[in-house]
């Protein structure tokens, strides 16, 4: 019975991400995320309580997919002999900002409900960019102040930003990319490549040396997997 509960509860959560990513929370009714869930629409209220607090669940899950995490980066920039090695930790931080909007695997609607979350300001963004985009903030931001000590806190604040932001463009703007570029979809190697760039721009601003080329290059994000779905 325990099984079932947490199977509809997961439906459900995935449903109606993929409705709210698809239409926004205003054009979403609670029947039709049921409907999509194959699930009693009393179901939501019992798993969730509300359609606000539905949507606050589902904007939590899928941040937390994307979550960036510290990996002992900012101890490797401490403890870093040369500021060459500097430059290669911040290129494999740079790919850590990278894999985890582009996991292989990971659902197009996940891209969607987070730049529908922007537009669309909410409680649950706020809770979201307190929970889970401030520790992501201040862990790249100190990473930036390790490897340049000088750097000020607005100005790390601004490399944060910058990062963020190219990162960002490649996911958010993914569609008119390819249709610029003339390709089908991110290859591994693309990608590989859009990462080396970023993090070239990144050392250059900290007056780093260019990161070089990790031993094991090879165009390949898989070692970043997502998950499998699952209800938080």
């Amino acid at each position: 019975m325990a099984h079932e509960s947490h199977d509809t509860k997961e439906a459900l959560l995935l449903a109606a991400g993929e409705l709210f990513a698809e239409r926004g929370y205003d054009g979403t009714s609670i029947r039709a995320i049921a409907e999509k869930a194959k699930a009693n629409i009393a179901a939501i209220n019992y798993h969730f309580g509300s359609k606000d607090a539905l949507y606050a669940s589902v904007l939590g899950h899928v941040c937390r997919k994307v979550h960036f995490a510290d990996a002992g980066y900012l101890e490797s920039v401490r403890g870093a002999a040369s500021a060459q090695e500097k430059a290669n930790i911040l290129r494999d931080a740079t790919r850590a900002v990278f894999a985890k909007d582009f996991a292989p695997g990971r659902p197009a609607w996940h891209t969607r409900m987070i730049m529908r979350s922007l537009m669309e300001p909410s409680p649950a963004l706020q809770k979201v960019v307190h929970d889970v985009f401030r520790p992501e903030f201040e862990a790249l931001k100190a990473i930036f102040r390790a490897a340049k000590p000088t750097l000020t806190e607005e100005d790390a604040e601004f490399m944060v930003f910058s990062l963020a932001g190219q990162e960002m463009f490649y996911s958010f703007a993914q569609s008119g990319v390819l249709i610029l570029l003339g390709r089908r979809d991110y290859e591994p190697a693309f990608l590989e490549k859009a990462i080396e760039h970023v993090a070239r721009c990144v050392t250059a601003a900290l007056g780093l040396p260019a990161p070089s080329l990790p031993d094991n290059q090879s165009g390949d994000l898989s070692a970043f997997d997502e998950e499998g779905e699952h209800a938080e």
